[in-house]
């Protein structure tokens, strides 16, 4: 998938972001902050932000980002946005979440959910070694993709539950996000993607009461909101630059790899049509594959692999055996981000002359 979900952490994102002087976010006035060697400042999104005294397209501020997502207050009048929030707890002994895992034996509040919308590799890598007018393109392409994405979450997605064992889905006025660009993994390798923090707390049509959003629902519709993106994003791009995409097989930066080798053992019987993916026109696999030093399909690969041997032998492999896996899907070790010390451009020159090692030759 390349839109996934996860607990946010509101702190890293306002401190990895450079800090701004406006007020507005403009389209293209992103690139102001190409010098910097942080990311952007956030910016607010949702229809939900009317009712906290918040525009669409404001700057992020910690002040407004902390009464929000950690303290579940009005930023500006202080009022509670619905019931406290629980203090850490111990969860009931067979807790369950609302995706059927474990609940973890300490319970505590959710603030909200982290949805990152990353495009296929290939498009980054485009976008790392592309010219400024090509580089802008693929950004707003991928920015109105996500933007699309997010209004169909709010008509078809984002809700709230009432009743009993909360049996009655309702409607809401709209969620409150707040959208962090980044341009690299952790790794250092052209990522272009984008965190969509949703706040936890969303108001009622019916009564105007602040209540906790349906997560269930939106955990549900992940695979689906990623499938949109990525055609959202291709039709976009072909709009903007006339590039094309195709479906390709097997997995997304495991070209000329032993995890390859691997999944063409299996044989086509054994081959999982998910593993097609789209990619676009004209960008190869081996340069894909020197830009996936951290590549976020190792783990679905790895998972995938299991899910064969359970289908094979009928039981999960030995833990040997799955961390043998995961070395053969692993190209690199995961390391924590450090803060950057490049801007922007430093970084484009960095991936250009990798290309050019690697054989490549960067678009003019």
């Amino acid at each position: 998938m390349t839109v996934s979900i996860g607990r946010i952490n509101i702190d890293y994102y306002l401190e990895s972001a450079a800090a701004g002087d406006g007020a507005q976010i403009g389209t293209r006035d992103l690139t102001a902050y190409y010098t910097e060697t942080q990311a952007p400042p956030g910016r607010w999104a949702g229809r939900g932000l009317e009712s906290v005294g918040l525009v669409s397209g404001q700057q992020v501020t910690k002040w407004a980002a902390k009464s929000i997502y950690e303290q579940f207050t009005h930023p500006e009048s202080g009022k509670e946005l619905g019931a406290r929030p629980i203090t850490a707890a111990t969860a009931p002994e067979g807790a369950k979440t609302p995706i059927g895992n474990a609940a973890r034996a300490a319970r505590e509040a959710v603030a909200g959910f982290d949805l990152t919308f990353s495009p296929p590799k290939s498009v980054s890598v485009l976008w790392a070694l592309a010219n400024p007018k090509l580089q802008a393109d693929l950004y707003e392409a991928h920015k109105q993709a996500v933007e699309e994405c997010m209004d169909w979450l709010e008509r078809n997605v984002i809700q709230a539950r009432a009743g009993h064992g909360g049996v009655a889905w309702v409607a809401v006025e709209g969620a409150i996000a707040s959208m962090f660009d980044h341009w690299d993994s952790r790794a250092g390798d052209p990522q272009l993607h984008t965190h969509t923090v949703i706040a936890n707390r969303v108001r009622r049509v019916s009564d105007g009461k602040w209540v906790t959003l349906d997560s269930y629902t939106l955990h549900r519709n992940m695979v689906a909101v990623s499938e949109k993106y990525n055609s959202i994003l291709f039709d976009r791009i072909y709009d903007r630059t006339g590039a094309v995409a195709e479906i390709r097989d097997g997995i997304a930066g495991l070209a000329g790899t032993d995890a390859e080798d691997l999944l063409k053992q299996l044989g086509e019987a054994d081959k999982d049509p998910r593993d097609a993916r789209a990619e676009l026109a004209g960008i190869p696999d081996g340069l894909i594959t020197e830009f996936s030093s951290r590549s976020l399909e190792v783990e679905a690969l790895t998972d995938t692999l299991v899910a064969e041997w359970v289908e094979q032998y009928g039981k999960r492999p030995p833990q040997a055996m799955v961390l043998k896996m995961r070395q053969q899907a692993t190209l690199f070790s995961r390391t924590a981000k450090q803060p950057s010390t490049e801007s922007l451009p430093e970084k484009m020159i960095g991936w250009r002359q990798r290309a050019l090692d690697s054989g490549y030759s960067p678009p003019p």
